[in-house]
């Protein structure tokens, strides 16, 4: 469930912003949640090698929406986070470094959608940016620990509800104009008599 409310809210997010890299940076979230644990949640396979892809993408996914989301435009970004997830992919030794590139992504994007919902006086969404932010902050030390069955239910429990606080935050900033996209102003009436 976790896994598919996290794909929502990125695509929501990237919907939202309505710029490739964008899209490109959902689908890597998307690709690097989903992939590996939906088929090994289903008993399709048990693959590692899609393990190991599960940091380079999401923590290069969530950079790239950061950055998208704080209004960086330049196609290099993209080209450097591709690249970066498609090195960490081929290298499975390094995988595991990217996810400090995960949790500082996640952290400015919600500090990027916590800004507009602020800006919109929309206090709820701000605060379920908060919650899941909080949420994903907990799961690091606990998923250091022991791993009994009553811990992953309870780190199950708090990354669902970590997701679903995101996907529904995602979800309440539809209608809320990005700070940084562009507008066009229409041009002031001529002057009469003017050329």
């Amino acid at each position: 469930m976790p896994v598919i409310l996290g794909a929502v809210a990125a695509a929501l997010t990237a919907y939202r912003l309505r710029q490739p890299a964008g899209y490109v940076a959902a689908v890597m979230i998307a690709a690097g949640k989903a992939t590996w644990k939906l088929l090994a949640a289903a008993d399709i396979a048990d693959l590692p090698r899609l393990a190991d892809a599960l940091f380079p993408l999401m923590g290069c996914g969530f950079v790239l929406l950061a950055a998208t989301a704080w209004g960086l435009r330049n196609p290099a970004v993209a080209v450097i986070c591709c690249a970066a997830a498609a090195l960490g992919v081929a290298i499975p030794s390094i995988a595991d470094g990217f996810l400090v590139a995960a949790i500082v992504g996640v952290t400015a994007l919600f500090v990027a959608l916590g800004r507009d919902a602020r800006r919109a006086r929309d206090t709820p969404t701000v605060a379920l940016l908060a919650c899941s932010l909080l949420a994903t902050y907990a799961l690091g030390p606990m998923s250091s620990g022991e791993q009994t069955m009553t811990a992953q239910w309870i780190e199950q429990s708090i990354n669902s509800a970590g997701q679903a606080a995101f996907a529904l935050a995602a979800w309440r900033l539809l209608p809320i104009p990005t700070s940084r996209r562009e507008t066009t102003n229409p041009r002031p009436p001529s002057a009469v008599g003017g050329s």
